[in-house]
């Protein structure tokens, strides 16, 4: 090897900004309603993935301590953040594109174009990157940094499958609350299944909960989205099949990783 060659720093994986192995001090972020207690989670999930929910709960099992994102960005990096750990939920990609189509575009799935909804395709190609870093962050870079940095270990990302959830609202619980380190019994796990779940966020906002009197401009009202387009349609059914050929084989080639990751069909 030429030794006039030198290899400039390695970009982290998750956030793409600061060196992969970068020995500064770990930032420690505070909380946006203490000056006192530290971010210790991030919800970094991609939209149309029951991020919500996922949120929701991780705010109850430690109030104040979680940023949602949809984007890591250097200040939410787990590799330079303080942090205890990092949730991701996960969809079938098919399916998160058709659902923010009709989200922000209102329209059917077979009604994608590239050219009109471009803000689709680079809101969702800019999310999934994000989980893609996530993916090598839990396949090598947890063990490299456990090895050779002078830090503590560094946990590995929990993943949540939005189809498994949906098939068992109570699997989101148990997983959280044991990641979290938090100790349920099994009655409590499933009356919490009950209260945090898709559905009722749906009932909440169908019945005006979050514009009543005692509710508006409370921690309580942000965490009830504002409109009913924010549930999926269809509530978690499979849509993206009806996407446009073309589409689905963007999709694909583009985010390769994430449905072999998640053994997703094609």
């Amino acid at each position: 090897m030429n030794e006039n060659i030198k290899l400039g720093p390695l970009p982290c994986p998750v956030c793409k900004t600061h060196a992969l192995f970068d020995a500064t001090k770990l930032i420690k972020r505070q909380q946006r309603f203490s000056s006192t207690d530290q971010i210790r989670w991030i919800n970094a999930s991609p939209s149309r993935s029951g991020s919500s929910v996922i949120y929701q709960l991780m705010d109850f099992f430690d109030e104040g301590a979680t940023v949602k994102t949809h984007h890591i960005q250097q200040q939410d990096c787990p590799l330079i953040c303080d942090v205890n750990g990092v949730v991701c939920a996960i969809r079938h990609p098919y399916d998160m594109y058709a659902s923010l189509l009709k989200m922000f575009n209102d329209k059917k799935p077979e009604e994608f174009s590239f050219v009109e909804d471009e803000n689709i395709v680079k809101k969702l190609d800019k999310e999934l990157e994000t989980t893609k870093g996530l993916i090598v962050f839990n396949e090598s870079i947890t063990f490299l940094y456990n090895f050779f940095m002078n830090r503590d270990e560094v946990r590995n990302v929990l993943f949540l499958k939005y189809e498994d959830c949906m098939k068992n609202n109570s699997l989101r619980i148990e997983k959280l609350s044991e990641y979290m380190g938090v100790n349920y019994t099994e009655k409590e796990i499933q009356e919490l299944s009950k209260k945090y779940s898709l559905n009722n966020n749906l009932k909440r906002i169908e019945s005006g909960e979050h514009r009543t009197e005692d509710k508006k401009g409370t921690i309580a009202a942000k965490n009830i989205y504002f409109e009913s387009n924010h549930i999926g349609p269809n509530l978690g059914k499979s849509i993206g099949n009806s996407l446009p050929e073309e589409i689905k084989k963007y999709i694909y080639e583009k985010h390769k990783m994430i449905f072999d990751y998640f053994n997703y069909e094609a």
